[in-house]
């Protein structure tokens, strides 16, 4: 009798034994799957990374571009001097040569309606 009982102790332990091989293998594949999605993000991580200006080296363009900039800045600034003072002159123009037509359809009304 006490053969048979440690026949059944035996066989469950095995059983346990068992079921906890299995755990384990279970276990180590999921370690290993998520270690291999990790290894997906660090290599997305790394490709986002390597997208990235370094600050050295923008703030280095960030310089020239401003230079850039104020270049074009001090140009447009300057065509745009003369461009006023031209329409200024243009404006100026205009207004005599109105003065002056007036002037002249005064003079040729007052000729034709005085002789």
């Amino acid at each position: 009798m006490k053969k048979v009982y440690i026949d059944k102790y035996i066989e469950v332990i095995e059983a346990r034994l068992d079921g906890m091989d299995r755990a384990a293998v279970l276990k180590a594949n999921e370690i290993d799957r998520r270690l291999e999605e990790h290894n997906k993000l660090r290599e997305e991580v790394l490709t986002d990374r390597s997208q990235f200006m370094r600050t050295e080296v923008y703030a280095a363009d960030r310089k020239t571009w401003q230079q850039w900039k104020e270049s074009v800045n001090a140009s447009v600034t300057k065509l745009m001097t003369k461009y006023d003072s031209r329409m200024t002159m243009a404006n100026w123009i205009s207004i005599v040569a109105v003065v002056v037509t007036f002037i002249n359809l005064v003079v040729l009304a007052f000729l034709r309606f005085s002789g």
